[in-house]
């Protein structure tokens, strides 16, 4: 090989690696979520060889799911009402906080063998502390609480609908039985979505 061969692989190398670097991060930022949803169906077929398998196959499909969703629901409002990006980790505790890190909701549940079960609690979690937080703070609880249960159920409707029926019973249904004032806003948001 002659040097002027040598020189000019160094040069194509000294470009090809910076460019790929750039592309390898463009591809990630904006195929995340169908990264996530891959790596969730991997989870899933491995999932057989235990609960780390499983916990991730639900996380990874969770935020892969989230991401898509709140992007969508985002760009019809246009405006960020919902963040756009979650993670998920597994705690033994019950009673914990959810809280917002580097521009996402961190999201903490305990593992239920119940699928739908993690679903439901983590979104009602990752709505309940992402959704406009800073609007919050100027409304009264039962409307706070409303907002949060109609975006809730608008995110199950459009990411997991067969989570719905369990969302109903189980949250939904549970605090609007004893309070009319609530019952009568979600009625009234519901209607105009």
């Amino acid at each position: 090989m002659t040097p002027q061969v040598v020189s000019s692989w160094v040069k194509a190398i000294g470009i090809a690696i910076p460019l790929g670097f750039v592309l390898a991060i463009i591809l990630v930022v904006f195929a995340l979520p169908k990264i996530e949803a891959v790596i969730s169906v991997l989870c899933k077929l491995l999932s057989f060889l235990g609960p780390f398998f499983k916990r991730n196959a639900i996380a990874k499909d969770l935020r892969s799911r989230i991401m898509q969703v709140s992007e969508k629901i985002n760009n019809e409002v246009g405006t960020e009402i919902v963040p756009r990006d979650l993670k998920i980790k597994w705690v033994k505790d019950e009673n914990l906080d959810s809280f917002k890190q580097h521009n996402q909701i961190v999201v903490l549940i305990r593992y239920n063998p119940n699928p739908t079960a993690n679903i439901v609690k983590a979104i009602t979690q990752f709505v309940t502390r992402g959704l406009i937080p800073q609007a919050k703070i100027h409304l009264d609880s039962a409307m706070c609480q409303s907002l949060d249960l109609t975006i809730t159920r608008k995110l199950l409707d459009a990411s997991y609908n067969d989570a719905v029926p369990y969302f109903i019973e189980k949250i939904l249904n549970p605090i609007i039985s004893s309070d009319d004032e609530l019952r009568q806003l979600i009625d009234n948001l519901f209607s105009i979505d």
